[in-house]
């Protein structure tokens, strides 16, 4: 089974080689093999992503992208996976440890919400 490595797009402007984050290095072009735009589209191939000063500016065809960024440093990811950042949005910071039904009622009817806020701050 081939193994397909996922990278968080919105991280790409973050991650970027030591060259990439000079200051006069503002533009970058990412070769991406496969593309996961979010939408529910298809996976799109052979994708080139545009970033000018730490923001996507165009994303498309590598062909088209690639010959209109002259001097931009290059991130080859043509044989990776392209996707944007993935949230978590469902959690719990509040309830702390393994909650069973009496943990829960203890936690969330005895605690009070400026202490539990404390505990979750500390266990972030």
């Amino acid at each position: 089974m081939r193994r397909t490595t996922l990278l968080l797009a919105c991280t790409v402007a973050f991650s970027l080689p030591a060259a990439a984050q000079q200051p006069d290095a503002a533009r970058t072009l990412v070769h991406a093999g496969r593309l996961i735009d979010g939408t529910g589209a298809p996976v799109r191939t052979d994708q080139g992503i545009l970033i000018e000063a730490g923001r996507i500016t165009a994303v498309g065809p590598w062909g088209a992208l690639a010959s209109r960024a002259d001097g931009a440093a290059l991130i080859d990811l043509s044989r990776q996976t392209v996707l944007p950042g993935l949230i978590d949005a469902h959690t719990h910071l509040l309830l702390q440890g393994d909650i069973t039904a009496a943990e829960y009622d203890d936690q969330v009817l005895k605690e009070s919400t400026p202490y539990r806020t404390i505990r979750a701050v500390a266990a972030g």
